[in-house]
């Protein structure tokens, strides 16, 4: 070993994505390699998030504005219009991707001799993030329907718990967490613990939802964590930014490496942010399109979560790899999650009938419970 690496770093695996078009295409054959992998949205961009990314592209010679006031300023005032509460720029914070956030939050609040709780199967980032701040992990298995176990979160909680994720929509499985449910959580859990509260798809989710800046103002302990990734259209452009405490945020800040978001990239989110009704469109194709894919899905035998809020759909299944194989042979690309089952993210219409045209193909392997 050359160095001497801290013993969380050698023993981690880090993060693995979605097998990328162009390894399928070498190892298939297949030129037409369709990617469902990473719950990236089909559409690109408008014409005027990509025209104000292109007119940024003039300055990088520049260092970006470290702070992101300009888009942080943006979301203080959407947020604002949308609960009819002043919220500023303090409480507001930005940086390259949720998944950034989530490691600072990660950096400031866990560590040796702390414990950090969520539920699970969820987002594969969670227990590296954990992992690699020497903190124990408290996983909470979701219930026999993949919805969340309320009691079980509370019950997972000790002294040492300083930090608490929950996705919803939770990724994989694509089951959001009630409101009721999450206010009780919230009411259990001690103030002295954050919680994160990821909604990476909110976008997506077709039941009432709380407000973010109520929820936040009520509790505030808790982090609300967005991302320009997914409805948006800007996942490689790495845009993510929450809602917090102002004493929360300046942990944040506290922890951001220098310079963290691109100018393009800056300027592309403020951009998207003045196309919400367009936005708004898309997700209810997306919202339609996964309703008939999951109606679909159960009339060929297959038993996905009753409740799906994302941008994608989820099949349980004790053999994913073999599935994620078997699909992959057709030249499409889903994520399989080991024991748990596969996720595949909704496409345009055309793109989903390719999907269940092969799923069709195959019999439906034996679902499993979390």
């Amino acid at each position: 070993m050359i160095g001497r690496p801290r013993p969380e770093v050698t023993a981690a695996t880090g993060y693995v994505p979605g097998k990328a078009k162009e390894a399928v295409q070498l190892a298939t054959g297949v030129a037409d390699v369709l990617k469902l992998a990473s719950n990236e949205r089909t559409a690109p961009p408008s014409e005027r998030v990509a025209a104000a990314m292109a007119a940024a592209a003039k300055a990088t010679n520049r260092y970006p504005d470290h702070r992101a006031v300009s888009l942080r300023n943006a979301l203080a005032a959407e947020l604002s219009t949308a609960s009819g509460t002043t919220v500023g720029i303090e409480s507001v914070a930005v940086s390259a991707g949720s998944s950034s956030l989530l490691m600072q939050l990660t950096s400031a609040y866990a560590g040796p001799g702390r414990e950090v709780v969520y539920p699970w199967p969820s987002f594969e980032y969670y227990p590296i993030l954990a992992d690699l701040s020497g903190a124990k992990s408290n996983v909470v298995p979701l219930q026999p329907d993949w919805g969340f176990d309320i009691d079980g979160l509370i019950g997972a909680v000790t002294p040492a718990t300083t930090l608490m994720f929950v996705a919803t929509p939770n990724n994989p499985t694509g089951t959001a967490i009630a409101k009721s449910d999450l206010n009780r959580l919230l009411e259990a859990v001690p103030d002295d613990i954050i919680v994160v509260v990821d909604e990476a798809y909110r976008e997506y989710v077709v039941p009432d939802l709380w407000d973010p800046v109520d929820l936040v103002t009520a509790h505030p302990n808790v982090v609300h964590l967005r991302t320009f990734s997914k409805a948006h259209a800007l996942a490689s452009a790495r845009v993510g930014w929450c809602l917090a405490h102002p004493e929360v945020i300046e942990c944040i800040h506290a922890t951001q490496t220098p310079f963290a978001v691109t100018t393009m990239a800056l300027a592309g989110a403020e951009a998207s942010l003045g196309e919400l009704e367009a936005l708004k469109d898309h997700t209810g194709q997306t919202i339609s399109e996964r309703q008939r894919i999951v109606a679909a899905l159960q009339s060929l035998g297959w038993t996905p979560p009753q409740s799906q809020e994302g941008n994608f759909v989820f099949l349980p299944t004790n053999d994913a790899t073999g599935l994620a194989g078997a699909l992959e042979t057709s030249g499409i690309i889903v994520r399989p999650f080991a024991d748990t089952g596969i996720r595949a993210t909704v496409g345009e219409p055309h793109e989903n009938d390719r999907f269940l045209d092969a799923l069709s193909r195959l019999s439906p392997l034996s679902p499993v419970a979390p």
